[in-house]
């Protein structure tokens, strides 16, 4: 699982008004990796990991021979800008 800030838009009127739309959401992915939508993603896991660890997840845990495992990490790919 992936938890990616994004910014979606619903069908335009006109090819106008989808331009623009375009041109805020390409605005607003294109500074996606900065400290605020850092603090929602962390502020998001916190809600939904219990704990301070990674957490994991079994899927069919009562079925014998099958099993799937998923390990969800509180780490962020928050990107910062070199100097």
């Amino acid at each position: 699982m992936l938890l990616e800030p994004t910014v979606w838009f619903g069908k335009t009127a006109s090819d106008d008004e989808r331009y623009v739309c375009g041109d805020f959401v390409r605005e607003r992915q294109a500074r996606r990796y900065n400290r605020v939508a850092d603090g929602i993603l962390t502020a998001w896991l916190q809600v939904l990991l219990p704990g301070d660890g990674d957490n994991e997840i079994r899927a069919f845990d009562s079925q014998p021979g099958i099993e799937a495992r998923f390990v969800l990490s509180r780490r962020t790919a928050f990107g910062r800008r070199s100097s």
